[in-house]
């Protein structure tokens, strides 16, 4: 029974330790979109976007904390490769810093939606 309960806490702790670094992720794969590439590249960042934001989207919600969970499914709608909401490039390249820079925030200060076990 011990065991059980030893291996979920080491399950738990990786699980945070991937998702403290998801937003990191996220981040990086924004603003390297604000590089000209082509279009395939921005649909595969788009896919990695809309399934990242999902997860922690999940994961916050899960943790009580709906205020960030809705904002990350706000994120996951307007990332979402499937409809693309037209919007002007400049328009674009203004939210990709904004979001990036609330991850890179949230990744400095390890704001993650599970609580470290001590």
């Amino acid at each position: 029974m011990k065991k059980d309960k030893l291996h979920t806490k080491n399950d738990n702790r990786n699980i945070m330790k991937t998702l403290n670094h998801i937003p990191l992720l996220l981040a990086v794969l924004i603003l390297l979109c604000l590089v000209p590439m082509p279009m395939f590249v921005y649909d595969i960042v788009r896919t990695l976007c809309l399934l990242l934001f999902i997860i922690q989207a999940i994961f916050y919600i899960k943790a009580r904390n709906k205020m960030m969970g809705s904002i990350f499914l706000v994120l996951t709608l307007l990332f979402q490769p499937f409809f693309k909401i037209p919007l002007p490039g400049d328009l674009w390249n203004l939210i990709a810093i904004a979001v990036a820079n609330m991850l890179l925030i949230m990744w400095m200060e390890h704001k993650s939606p599970l609580k470290q076990d001590k």
